[in-house]
Parts: structure tokens; sequence; C-alpha cells
């Protein structure tokens, strides 16, 4: 058996805004507010959305080597401890495994990072596999400058939850809570949003490899953007 990669969830996950505010005229006294676009925006969520499947990919994969468990070819590479019984017929395999890749520096400056653990434990027999696994990711994004729009996270994104492994199947739950400003680089029209999450849960399961989404991001000026299937 094996852990299987989750698809990138950007590339299955459709982001809806669900009210955009528009630019209204102002008197000629008072400066003009600028919104960011909702590409801005997007570029934000799709930047945390991206770190949350890298580190599952990469707590998964981790860099140790293949191992079997009570000859299945059941996959065994992030760091783990296995204790069997005396016959070898079933063992607990404990994992305990972190992701801490190097910062994504943004095209204009700032930078964006992600850190995230998988830890728990699988039991298997020669008959069957069964666990359950603790998972939790942080991204942050410090000063993120593209387009014009200046990006930061207030306070990080954390995304956790559960992989559920039964047999040849992996199923994960998590939910997501965090937000993040943007504002524009200075110099330019005075214009900034605040973003925050709004009961946004993430299911994957690798028998239809498709995520099953529900909340939203919400942003003030610049609408809801929902989380869909």
């Amino acid at each position: 058996m094996k852990i299987r990669n989750i698809v990138p969830l950007i590339c299955t996950l459709a982001l809806v805004s669900a009210c955009s505010s528009s630019d209204t005229p102002s008197s000629p006294s008072t400066p003009t507010s600028v919104t960011p676009p909702n590409s801005s925006i997007q570029n934000g969520i799709n930047t945390v959305l991206a770190g949350v499947t890298a580190s599952f990919n990469g707590t998964r994969n981790g860099s140790k080597s293949q191992a079997g468990l009570v000859g299945r070819n059941f996959l065994i590479e992030p760091a783990y401890t296995a204790q069997c019984n005396a016959s070898g017929t079933s063992c607990s395999v404990q994992f305990n495994e972190s992701f801490n890749p190097p910062a994504t520096a943004c095209t204009n400056g700032g930078s964006s990072s992600v850190s995230g653990t998988l830890i728990g434990a699988i039991q298997g027999s020669s008959t069957s596999i069964a666990g359950t696994l603790n998972m939790s990711v942080r991204s942050t994004i410090a000063n993120c400058s593209e387009d014009g729009w200046v990006t930061s996270t207030n306070p990080s994104f954390l995304t956790s939850g559960t992989v559920f492994i039964t047999n040849q199947h992996t199923r994960l739950n998590l939910t997501m809570s965090g937000g993040m400003v943007i504002t524009n680089a200075p110099g330019t029209p005075n214009g900034s949003a605040s973003c925050v999450t709004n009961g946004v849960l993430l299911q994957w399961d690798d028998i239809t490899g498709n995520w099953a989404n529900s909340g939203s991001i919400d942003c003030t000026p610049g609408g809801s953007f929902r989380f869909a299937n």
C-alpha cells in the first residue's frame, strides 16, 4: 500500500469571487481608493494552497528509503519507527516527519514560506493496514510584491486535520484558518484589502483523486472568494 501524492490543490480548486467591489467616484479633495484586483487576491490564496499540497507530498515522501511491512508493498518513506510482534505478523509504524523547504522569493521582493508536520501511527498485518496521521501546515507570506501589490499574512494561514489510511485508500480532512493583508506598493494610489478565512474545509481522497471543499476567504473590500469543487 502506498500513501499517494495528492494532486495540486490550486489545479482542482475553483476560487469563485462571489462579490467584487468596484471603484467609486470620489470628490476632488479625497484621494482615490483602489481595491486590489481579484488576480492579486487569488495569487495570495493560490500561494497558500500550493504550500498545503507541497507540504503533504513532502512529508509523505520524506527522504528515507523504502521499507516493507509484513510482506506487503507498503511504502514507508518519511521518518518512522516500527514495532512488530514476535512472529512479525503485526506491526505498528510511528510517523514523525517535518517539511521545511527554503522560502520562495516573490517577483518584486518579499517571500512566501511553508512548514508542515505529519505525525501519527499506522497498524498493519498480513491482511490489512489502517491508521490516522495528524497533519499541520503553516503558510506565511511576508511583503510579497507582485504587479504593484504587496501581500502579507496576518496571521499566518494554518491548515490542519487528519489523514485517514485504510488498506489501499487515503483520505484527507483539513480545516484552514488565517488571513492576509494586501496593500499598494509605495508611491501608488492608496489601496488595501484585508482577507480572512470563513469556515474553510478541504477534503480529498485517492479514489476520486478530487478535492471536495467548502467555505470562503472574505476580503474587505474585494468580496468573498468561495471554495468550490
